[in-house]
């Protein structure tokens, strides 16, 4: 029997309920020891080293190079190096799922790249298009490649339903036009620690702030455990939409951080400016301030 390892639960879900045999593996989902911001892997050798199978039977490793949901910690350079030394050693297939850091959200092309090693298959989508259209891709390496050609008995059938859009197509290769015409890559590597700094001083300011997490454009807030995230991420939405800033939509997973991933043009002044409306509200957020009443369809007016 084949089995998964998988770094991130989000990502295999629909599996999951499909096809049980898999393990999951100790990740950056509650923050730290797997931040960037640590070297300590113990929980991630003791796993490796004492799996509940024989690795030989492990299909596949996959793993995201910055996990999202969970709070947008990238994982450490030891960590992914752990790991592709382990699938290469036991022949398992890494896969990167690269459906959110691909195409620029990390500075790069690849998420990946930044870690000097070779997945066997990455997945995408979302930036491929710049969300403008509906288009994923599946790229392998091309020793795996005759494992997917062949006669409909024995090819992998896949994509047949969407397959060969050519509106979709043709507006991803215009993205690509796009990023290299405005260096896109680069500039969100430079506007990226202007991004780290600013959230840093919010959470000097701000007690109820206990980390700072992510690269590149994709960063998250993470809020005390004392407090209730759902509560604190409504709070913090309103005083923001009263201020002309929409939020990250994803305030609906109730968790205790707040995503900021703003699109891959914003200009460092417009960075600034939105951040400005965070200071506002940041500054002022104590435990006093937080209960709200029920939302509504109203306008809500700044009161900060």
């Amino acid at each position: 029997m084949a089995h998964f390892v998988q770094i991130h639960w989000l990502t295999l879900l629909h599996i999951i309920h499909l096809y049980k045999e898999v393990l999951f593996a100790p990740n950056s989902s509650s923050g730290p020891p797997y931040s960037s911001q640590t070297t300590d892997h113990t929980k991630l050798d003791v796993f490796l080293n004492n799996l509940s199978i024989n690795p030989k039977e492990i299909a596949g490793f996959i793993i995201e190079p910055t996990e999202n949901s969970a709070g947008n910690y990238p994982l450490s350079q030891r960590f992914i190096t752990t790991i592709d030394r382990f699938c290469k050693k036991h022949g398992i297939l890494l896969i990167v799922d690269e459906v959110i850091t691909g195409f620029g959200r990390l500075g790069y092309q690849w998420g990946i790249e930044e870690y000097g090693i070779e997945p066997d298959i990455v997945v995408s989508a979302k930036g491929l298009t710049s969300g403008y259209e509906s288009l994923g891709a599946t790229a392998v390496k091309k020793s795996l490649e005759m494992n997917f050609r062949g006669d409909d008995d024995s090819c992998l059938m896949h994509g047949a339903t969407f397959g060969g859009r050519p509106a979709a197509c043709a507006v991803a290769n215009k993205v690509f036009a796009l990023q290299s015409k405005y260096d896109i890559f680069n500039q969100v590597k430079t506007k990226s620690k202007l991004i780290e700094n600013r959230l840093r001083e919010f959470e000097d300011e701000c007690s109820l702030i206990r980390d700072i997490s992510g690269k590149g454009f994709l960063w998250s807030i993470h809020f005390s455990d004392s407090i209730d995230g759902n509560l604190i991420n409504q709070h913090i939405t309103e005083k923001l939409c009263a201020l002309g800033v929409l939020p990250s939509l994803y305030q609906s997973r109730k968790a205790q951080f707040l995503e900021f991933a703003p699109p891959l043009v914003t200009t460092e002044a417009e960075l600034n400016d939105v951040l400005d409306q965070y200071h506002l509200v940041f500054k002022n957020l104590t435990t006093n301030s937080l209960p709200i009443g029920q939302q509504d369809n109203r306008i809500y007016e700044a009161d900060i």
